[in-house]
């Protein structure tokens, strides 16, 4: 699907308009917001296909304050975010590089948050409006300047060797939300405040209603470099966030390893060359780790886009997880467990749908050693220890931990399978 749409929120006033879209081929300039206590309108501002600068009439009225919120010439929208009610009270712009400031008012219910997926931008609006923005939802189209990931050629055709590549194997894009934040930072707090800013708004993107049913599963990855030009210490911190089980995180298995690249960028190539040097990294350190070689070996990429607000300048960061495939990958679930040895077993406690590495450890540390104590926990014990360890593990859903510990205590593997192809994100 090249095209789709989004929305929208807000509510049923004025009229509706649909089709208010940048020019195929052309890229969005700049978006005129006329705001005070809500939205009175915007307009987009673009280059056509030719170079030629056009501008679409305004949706909505001219009242209000007038602000302007410039793209760069490699910029692109990629979400839109606020909050609604009878009208469109407030709204933020996001694209590949930044975000906007928040335009409009404190009021309405309800936060809405329109995020396109990797590899797509927004290319248009649809809603209704009258003397206000009643009501807006986004178009959103595929990004024609964007390279995808399976068409770079990383090597030399008639290189002989094999690559980290090809030894990684092929992938598909992964339905998450990335958000990076390079910022200079003095003490700790300061680096705790940024990863919690980026935590934050990874999880936003991620939409209200999958946020507030406690379906999303989220990961920082961070890297502090020494500035001796600047006299700093300059932070790169990435958050993902994405459905429960959806999120590749790292813990203490040695048979995964994560590597973060990051450099100042120019253009789509330049990610290409990060996302090489990343998993060219993450397989050797793998490889090194093991003390083996292996042709099993998958490859989780993360990949996103952020500007120093100090230099100006827009950086690129990747993170690569590298994962050593074991061939019996389903042997743990055909495996028999000894509940009458009590053992820490993260890996038993991962068959769970919904428990990750981190999940994993939490419970372990917290008593809980096995399929069999988990499914003789309540589902109010899971939630208060989830809860109590912050953010990151709150939006975990553990209704179904239980039920599907028991099935799996009890040697019960299809019926297992069974229930876990009726879930979606562990939830029923």
């Amino acid at each position: 699907m090249d095209k789709f749409q989004i929305g929208p929120a807000g509510g049923n006033g004025g009229k509706p308009f649909d089709h208010y879209d940048i020019p195929e081929g052309g890229r969005l300039t700049a978006i005129h917001i006329f705001a005070d206590w809500v939205i009175n309108g915007i307009q987009f501002d673009y280059i056509d296909a030719d170079g030629q600068s056009g501008d679409n009439p305004l949706i909505g009225g001219p009242g209000g304050k007038h602000h302007i919120f410039n793209l760069d010439e490699d910029e692109y929208l990629t979400g839109i975010s606020g909050r609604a009610g009878w009208y469109i009270d407030s709204i933020r712009f996001h694209t590949n590089r930044n975000g906007s400031p928040v335009y409009g008012g404190p009021g309405g219910d309800r936060d809405f948050s329109f995020v396109a997926p990797e590899g797509f931008e927004i290319g248009g609006l649809l809603g209704r409006s009258g003397w206000y923005i009643d009501a807006l939802g986004v178009s959103v189209r595929r990004h024609a300047e964007r390279t995808p990931l399976d068409d770079i050629d990383y090597w030399d055709a008639d290189e002989e060797t094999e690559s980290w590549l090809e030894l990684a194997g092929e992938g598909e894009p992964l339905p998450a939300t990335v958000v990076v934040r390079r910022q200079s930072i003095q003490t700790n707090e300061d680096l705790d405040q940024l990863e919690d800013e980026a935590l934050a708004e990874a999880i936003a993107g991620m939409g209200g209603d999958v946020a507030d049913e406690g379906t999303v599963d989220a990961a920082v990855y961070t890297q502090v470099i020494e500035d001796a030009e600047r006299g700093q210490k300059i932070a790169v911190v990435m958050a993902v966030a994405a459905e429960v089980g959806g999120v590749e995180t790292v813990g203490d298995d040695p048979e995964e390893v994560a590597v973060m690249v990051t450099d100042e960028i120019e253009s789509d190539e330049d990610i290409a060359q990060l996302e090489e040097e990343a998993v060219e990294g993450a397989i050797e350190m793998l490889l090194e780790d093991a003390g083996e070689d292996t042709d099993e070996v998958e490859v989780t990429i993360y990949s996103g886009i952020t500007r120093d607000e100090d230099d100006g300048n827009s950086y690129g960061a990747v993170v690569a997880i590298a994962t050593k495939l074991t061939p019996a990958a389903d042997a743990t679930r055909s495996a028999s467990f000894d509940s009458s040895v009590r053992e820490a077993n993260p890996k038993e406690l991962e068959i769970i749908e919904g428990i990750g590495p981190k999940i994993a450890e939490l419970l372990i540390a917290h008593d809980i050693f096995n399929l069999a104590e988990l499914a003789g926990t309540p589902v109010e014990r899971l939630q208060e220890i989830l809860a109590a360890a912050g953010r990151r593990f709150r939006l975990a859903d553990p209704a179904t931990w239980p039920e599907q510990a028991g099935l799996g205590a009890a040697g019960l593997w299809d019926k297992l399978k069974d229930l876990q192809d009726r879930l979606k994100a562990g939830r029923k």
